[in-house]
């Protein structure tokens, strides 16, 4: 493995709470007229994203969210039938999407424009020893907002924290990829693995990186000497 010094930050931002989750709240960024906008077919647009998993999204097709997306649409944001929101799927880009129905079932709408083409990303996933208290909330939103592919947890001889709450760090990487305008899935949480185990089993064609604060080796040194485009994981913790 390459060994880079000091790549990762100790210590992340605190963020603050929804939905019950540390994922940070959901923002709704002002566009016009204090927050809305208006689309082609003059319906009322608003900045609020929502990843469908499993939907090919294309130009008049007809989407179903589920009922916490129509809760939260309704509930919290106030979203009206008629108004059309920001989706993605992780495959096409992003399409704006008018909301025809909003009830405790569910919702339903129509994609009405593509509003940003897909663009490629690295191949990154990051294998992390989890903490106590919130920090691993903290590594899954960060992670989530800087790319990674995959989150693999790992135990060690000294590790504190032996299994994770896989449901809980899901539902904090989708939230975190609908924030941070990501166009890619959220990236798949694994629930905690040992590390010699994993090392055991690691795919051949993938760049092992551990980051190690203690090394002397500058960072960019190391990470030029890398592939270009070469599927990479990065250890931490």
């Amino acid at each position: 493995p390459f060994e880079v010094g000091a790549l990762m930050p100790k210590r992340f931002s605190a963020h603050s709470r929804s939905k019950g989750y540390d994922c940070g709240s959901r923002r709704t960024l002002a566009m016009s007229m204090n927050g809305r906008d208006r689309g082609q077919s003059g319906a009322t647009r608003r900045d609020i994203r929502v990843f469908l998993e499993g939907s090919e999204l294309d130009l008049g097709a007809s989407v179903v969210l589920s009922a916490s997306q129509s809760h939260y649409l309704q509930k919290v944001m106030r979203v009206a039938e008629g108004s059309e929101i920001k989706v993605f799927d992780g495959s096409t880009g992003e399409w704006w999407c008018q909301i025809e129905t909003l009830g405790k079932k569910g919702a339903r709408g129509t994609i009405t424009e593509h509003r940003r083409e897909m663009v490629p990303e690295p191949d990154v996933w990051i294998m992390f020893a989890a903490v106590k208290g919130d920090g691993t909330d903290t590594i899954v939103q960060k992670a989530t907002e800087l790319g990674a592919r995959q989150l693999q947890a790992m135990t060690t001889q000294r590790s504190v924290v032996k299994a994770i709450r896989k449901e809980r760090l899901e539902a904090i990487a989708i939230e975190a990829a609908e924030q941070c305008e990501r166009l890619t899935a959220p990236p798949h949480v694994l629930n905690a693995a040992p590390l010699k185990q994993l090392l055991a089993d690691w795919p051949r064609d993938r760049v092992l990186i551990l980051c190690d604060e203690t090394s002397s080796q500058p960072p960019l040194a190391a990470l030029a000497s890398i592939p270009p485009h070469s599927p990479a994981a990065l250890v931490v913790g």
